[in-house]
């Protein structure tokens, strides 16, 4: 990963120096598709389903790798879990594998934060603004680490009911619950 990131990084200061631009970094944040899982190399890292006992230290290790390439880096640059974004984090989460909770624990390792959950269209604002409140504590935690929230509130769908999209870049998943 580090020899072909050095090799974009390469292009970029390049690029940067021709146009008298500043460089800034490049966010290496494994980018979500629905062509390449990050829960499917989460699962070859720990030989268990997302959300299994060993789950959060493979998702250490991928961070790990993150924090020691040697190019210079922006951004978040650390493990996004995008839940509707990802066919496996999907499949899991209408497995039951894992709750919002849980992401917010595999986020304390240098996630994110909570990326495209399905969450109930008729969630209080009262119950969003408490995990809203633990997503900034822990923010606050890891030395003001920026985390940030993507919450999907499908209306019309209850927990345990699937959520569909009729979009390219999401994948189906059942709508999950806060508490």
């Amino acid at each position: 990963m580090e020899a072909k990131l050095a090799t974009v990084e390469k292009i970029a200061i390049r690029v940067a120096r021709n146009e008298h631009r500043k460089y800034s970094g490049m966010d290496v944040s494994p980018a979500p598709g629905l062509d390449a899982s990050i829960g499917e190399a989460i699962e070859t890292l720990s030989n268990v389903p997302f959300g299994a006992a060993s789950t959060l230290s493979a998702c250490a290790a991928i961070t790990d790798v993150l924090k020691e390439l040697e190019i210079k880096t922006c951004g978040y640059s650390g493990l996004m879990l995008p839940v509707i974004e990802d066919k496996v984090l999907a499949k899991r989460a209408t497995e039951g594998r894992y709750t919002v909770q849980e992401l917010l624990l595999y986020s304390s390792i240098s996630g994110t934060g909570l990326d495209v959950i399905p969450l109930p269209g008729d969630t209080p604002k009262s119950l969003l603004a408490e995990l809203l409140e633990d997503l900034a504590a822990l923010s606050v935690k890891l030395s003001n680490k920026p985390l940030s929230a993507r919450l999907f509130l499908i209306p019309g769908k209850n927990v345990g009911e699937m959520a569909t999209f009729d979009n390219p870049y999401l994948t189906d998943c059942t709508v999950m619950s806060i508490e």
